[in-house]
């Protein structure tokens, strides 16, 4: 597979699709968010799947989003502090 991780498409812009998602499987929302992961691991690939959800047009439904802890800053910001590696 091939693409780049500075089109604005390949991230989630938000946790709008979680909450949706959640909300549709009954699923609790909280303010750190363990309660509802939990319950989404409880679920099977097929229900969440199966969920429909709205997104801005060419948004990926399900994506990286920036979180500040896997994905910690914006693609761009990060070619700048990693110039290691995205060098050639």
């Amino acid at each position: 597979m091939s693409g780049t991780a500075l089109a604005d498409w390949a991230l989630t812009a938000s946790s709008v699709v979680a909450i949706q998602v959640s909300h549709a499987l009954n699923c609790p929302l909280s303010e750190t968010n363990n309660e509802m992961a939990s319950c989404l691991r409880k679920r099977r690939l097929d229900e969440i799947m199966d969920v429909k959800v709205v997104v801005p047009e060419f948004k990926t439904r399900f994506g990286p989003m920036v979180d500040g802890n896997v994905v910690p800053n914006e693609p761009f910001r990060l070619t700048g502090v990693y110039k290691d590696l995205f060098s050639r």
